[in-house]
């Protein structure tokens, strides 16, 4: 199972879950996001992830990629794609 195996090998495992959800998007948040993407830089599960955040959680850090991002991803999948 995909979300099984990422959950098990990603690199932020052991990372506060805060860390990876910032209030706001300016100033400290920002810097917020900004260490969460630097945890994902080195994951093993990365590419994998961000398709999590989108099928799961839209808010947040995901795989690397920030809300902003992967609102970008989901307008530009295709109608089938969504479906999936």
């Amino acid at each position: 199972d995909l979300d099984a195996f990422a959950l098990e090998a990603k690199a932020c495992r052991d990372s506060d879950p805060e860390l990876f959800f910032p209030i706001g998007d300016a100033g400290p948040a920002r810097r917020q996001e900004h260490r969460a993407l630097d945890v994902c830089a080195g994951c093993p599960v990365r590419e994998v992830v961000p398709a999590l955040g989108i099928a799961h959680g839209p808010e947040g850090v995901w795989g690397g990629t920030t809300t902003a991002e992967r609102h970008r991803m989901r307008q530009s999948r295709t109608p089938r794609d969504r479906r999936l």
